[in-house]
């Protein structure tokens, strides 16, 4: 069996292997129009290639994100109970996702919701520093990854959601039941 710091440097590895593959799904997504377009008629005059966009500043952002993460990691593996130690990042003013004692007390919940705030302020980031001119491609982008980083936020899913699990837990599962028959109705009235 391994040990703790060879689980952890193991579990960073995977994390950052993670991390990588979802940007690059990420860059996919965002390079690739939605629907086919036709194909256009070549120029009468040859077409200057765009420049190549500098990656320097991207590696950049890819290893300040694995930095802080590993950052994060270490805290929270370090953590002694009931110590709070001082987060990383915090919640933008005004975000009402993050307002549950348990987003900060309990380690799990604690490092969800760091792990989710560094992973979407890379993603705004890299939005902004992909070499893309203002305009609609520009604005598209930035809607896209906004679009993505709140979908991804841990207060969306049971399971990573304190205050669900909180309320299922003291209604004995009723909370669920009913959220279910709600939805269900809604599904019927369309």
């Amino acid at each position: 069996m391994s040990s703790p710091p060879d689980q952890a440097q193991e579990t960073l590895q995977r994390m950052m292997q993670l991390g990588q593959s979802l940007t690059e799904a990420y860059l996919g997504f965002l390079t690739k129009p939605p629907f086919p377009f036709p194909t256009p008629r070549a120029p009468a005059t040859p077409a200057v290639p765009p420049a190549m966009p500098n990656l320097d500043s991207l590696a950049k952002l890819q290893q300040e994100l694995l930095s802080q993460h590993a950052q994060l990691w270490q805290t929270v593996w370090q953590r002694k109970p009931d110590e709070k130690p001082e987060p990383l990042i915090e919640p933008p003013p005004g975000d009402r996702r993050f307002r549950a004692p348990e987003w900060e007390h309990l380690p799990l919940f604690d490092y969800l919701r760091q792990a989710y705030l560094l992973n979407a302020d890379f993603l705004t980031k890299l939005a902004e520093t992909i070499p893309i001119e203002e305009g609609p491609a520009k604005t598209r982008m930035r809607f896209a990854t906004r679009l993505l980083v709140e979908a991804m936020a841990p207060s969306n899913f049971p399971a990573t959601n304190p205050e669900f699990v909180k309320t299922a837990l003291a209604t004995k599962g009723e909370s669920i039941t009913g959220g279910l028959k709600n939805l269900l109705e809604d599904l019927q009235k369309g």
